[in-house]
């Protein structure tokens, strides 16, 4: 249905109705006023639900059950099944806020299987941010170029401080991380026991023991000579020993 041709005719209806109205306010005879009156039952208030009909059918971008072409009779039993459509997807207000009670929420998606669901437009793209109130963002989902999630948090200046990835590399930059404590006195600090299944490296990346110290001056066991690097070594059968090649492999 043309939608601009159609509000054309609801407003002039309305300039038919005012007319009807002018004269009944000029003390017409009276059955001309009844006349008015009549009119105005019978037009009024559907010309106000129809209106609202369009109006609301142009705003929703959704497929309602009944189409209508132009010069088309509308029955009452197919208005009513697309304004009872219309009303279930409304959303409630009460005082300031707003609600939906009717169902699942989609943004991006037509079909969202959670109450809230946000689909990505596309891969390298944010889906979801908070904004804090000087515009910039504290919190950001982003899907990755190869279709993984990243969580970061960023400070005032949009510099992101944490970052989480479900497929790469991860860090904390926001000050120092506690667990089990409130008030961590170092970069990490641990409040109770640590399992740890894998290596330990201090000063290199790829500890070849289960606690490796790279870096070591050999002043550690030789006062007299600092020259020497070495690294401090304990195994699976828990030996120690200082390897001066600085590798405990």
């Amino acid at each position: 249905m043309n939608e601009q041709k159609l509000l054309i005719q609801i407003e002039e209806m309305r300039q038919r109705v005012n007319e009807l109205e002018q004269i009944r306010e000029n003390s017409l005879p009276r059955r001309l006023v009844r006349f008015q009156q009549r009119m105005r039952r019978r037009i009024t208030a559907p010309l106000a639900l129809f209106s609202f009909f369009v109006m609301t059918t142009i705003v929703i971008a959704a497929t309602i059950p009944n189409t209508f072409t132009d010069g088309e009779l509308i029955s009452a039993s197919d208005f009513n099944d697309n304004f009872d459509y219309i009303v279930d997807r409304l959303w409630d207000l009460s005082g300031t806020d707003l609600y939906y009670n009717g169902g699942n929420v989609g943004i991006g998606t037509s079909n969202p299987n959670y109450r809230l669901k946000i689909q990505s437009s596309g891969t390298g793209t944010y889906p979801f941010v908070v904004s804090g109130s000087n515009n910039s963002p504290m919190f950001a989902l982003f899907e990755t170029s190869n279709g993984h999630g990243r969580a970061q948090l960023r400070d005032s200046s949009n510099t992101t401080q944490v970052d989480f990835r479900s497929n790469g590399t991860s860090y904390f930059n926001g000050g120092d991380v506690g667990i089990g404590t409130t008030s961590p006195s170092a970069m990490l600090d641990v409040s109770g026991d640590a399992v740890i299944s894998g290596n330990v490296g201090i000063g290199t990346t790829s500890p070849g023991a289960k606690f490796s110290v790279v870096g070591l001056s050999e002043a550690a066991t030789n006062p007299l000579d600092s020259t020497v690097s070495g690294a401090l070594c304990i195994n699976d059968d828990g030996d120690l020993w200082i390897a001066t090649d600085g590798t405990c492999d």
